[in-house]
């Protein structure tokens, strides 16, 4: 329970405290979430009040329900001023919260540069991982700190280092949309790294429509037909998200066209990128494919074709975009369904009704 202790120190009334402390309060006393009041006065960043609870023998170790030391809050809520204070009076630098993440990794979390500088003067490990197998470098690409990311790139971070899930931090900074942090890391890593679904950055750009990362990406060498474990291409993911101009870009390339089969290739499940248009919705990338030479009747493991995914979905404007194209509206999956019963069984009756009778007769 927050005590008057906590609510002096986190709204800075310096006077309040010295009166409870001089009537000998609890200087180490807990809130519900583990809070002393140093934590308080550190997230909240009263220099002042930290320097007088400091000398009154306030644990400058203290940990919270999260392991959150005071100096965790000084980074975290970017008071300089407070983490040099909490350093020359004995704090652990490199101290870990339950999930592993030191100061430095909050410092890059919120950009903070001076902070970040400080920490690396004091020691702190530039390549320290959390339990998760992230580095400051990481959590700085991820959240798009740019002077952060090249300060660390400079003082030696590992620009290779891999987190648990195969992830490196140019992987993550393709998938947030962050061009110049993607720039900075494209001058030495590696860009056709794949993490452990077999994703390589060109994936993760194209997973959120960024297309001046996909450009940069190609230009650097990114390989357009890379497949995931699940036999996903850069181009199958761009199609899933509707994002045309990246799907206009991969069509312009050698690699994916016809002849070559990319713009029909299959995913595990049998989908091609004119399934998951279809599937999603997106007519103009459906039409782009179509022009390109897509298998209209190609079938993924169910024996659905394009139709079916538009049907299935209620994307009845797709449909009709099929049907010029030839689509056959009598061809039955493994279950039997023609392309409008699934439209009939997942609730799109009514909008098909109509197209339905009209295009059988």
């Amino acid at each position: 329970m927050e005590t008057e202790l906590h609510d002096a120190c986190k709204h800075g009334n310096l006077g309040v405290i010295k009166v409870l402390l001089e009537n000998s309060v609890n200087i180490n006393t807990v809130d519900k979430d583990g809070d002393t009041p140093l934590h308080n006065a550190c997230s909240s960043g009263h220099l002042e009040i930290v320097k007088v609870l400091l000398e009154k023998g306030a644990n400058i170790h203290a940990v919270n329900e999260y392991d959150y030391t005071p100096l965790h809050y000084a980074c975290l809520s970017e008071k300089l001023d407070i983490a040099k204070l909490l350093l020359e009076n004995g704090a652990k630098v490199d101290a870990r919260i339950k999930d592993g993440h030191t100061p430095l990794h909050d410092a890059c979390w919120n950009g903070d540069l001076g902070v970040a500088k400080f920490l690396l003067e004091k020691g702190s490990n530039i390549n320290a991982v959390t339990e998760y197998g992230q580095t400051s470098l990481y959590i700085a690409c991820r959240y798009g700190n740019w002077e952060v990311a090249k300060f660390l790139l400079e003082k030696g971070s590992d620009i290779h280092a891999v987190a648990e899930d195969g992830w490196t931090s140019l992987h993550y900074a393709c998938l947030s949309g962050h061009f110049e942090v993607t720039k900075l890391l494209l001058e030495k890593a590696e860009v056709n790294a794949v993490d452990e679904d077999g994703s390589t950055p060109l994936h993760y750009a194209c997973q959120n429509g960024h297309l001046e990362i996909v450009k940069l990406l190609l230009e650097k060498g990114s390989e357009v037909n890379t497949k995931t474990t699940d036999g996903w291409t850069p181009l199958n993911v761009a199609c899933y998200g509707g994002h045309l101009e990246i799907v206009e870009l991969f069509l312009e390339k050698a690699e994916v066209n016809a002849e070559t089969n990319e713009v029909n290739a299959e995913t595990k499940d049998g989908r091609t990128p004119l399934h998951y248009a279809c599937w999603n919705g997106h007519i103009e990338v459906a039409k782009l494919l179509l022009k390109n030479g897509a298998n209209i009747h190609a079938v993924n493991e169910y024996g659905w074709t394009p139709l079916h995914d538009a049907c299935r979905n209620g994307h009845i404007e797709v449909a009709k975009l099929l049907l010029k194209n030839g689509a056959n509206t009598t061809f039955k999956d493994y279950a039997g369904n023609i392309p409008w019963d699934l439209a009939f069984k997942h609730g799109f009756g009514d909008k098909f009704s109509k197209f339905k009778s009209a295009s059988t007769n």
